[in-house]
């Protein structure tokens, strides 16, 4: 197991593996961890991921605050998404009054007409 390009440790064996990595020991920001398997027989495979350190306190409270900023900002649009969608509810529902209404006038105005023919 590397820590970029540095030998963290090996393992043998089969089974679950473990590693401690002390992040205080690298500086903040972006590592490249990389673990290759090798059989008895010389076959291989590695596989590299990326880790972000972040030791510094006020780095982490700088994160946390963008990030509740931001959810904060989330929080609004979806208040403003969601009055939005009531005033379109509060529309719809006085739309489908007058058409209703319309209606009973259109129904009212028909029997009128037929009264008058006979």
């Amino acid at each position: 197991m590397y820590l970029n390009n540095e030998l963290l440790g090996t393992f043998s064996g089969n089974g679950t593996h473990s590693i401690s990595i002390d992040t205080v020991n690298y500086p903040d920001g972006s590592h490249n961890l990389t673990v290759i398997a090798i059989q008895y027989d010389g076959l291989s495979l590695s596989n590299s991921t990326s880790l972000y350190f972040e030791n510094s306190v006020n780095n982490l409270n700088n994160r946390v605050n963008t990030l509740n900023t931001q959810v904060s900002v989330i929080h609004s649009q979806l208040a403003n998404v969601s009055e939005s969608f009531n005033s379109y509810k509060s529309i719809s529902s006085e739309y489908n009054t007058i058409s209703l209404v319309i209606a009973v006038i259109a129904v009212i105005i028909t029997v009128i007409a037929l009264i008058r023919r006979r």
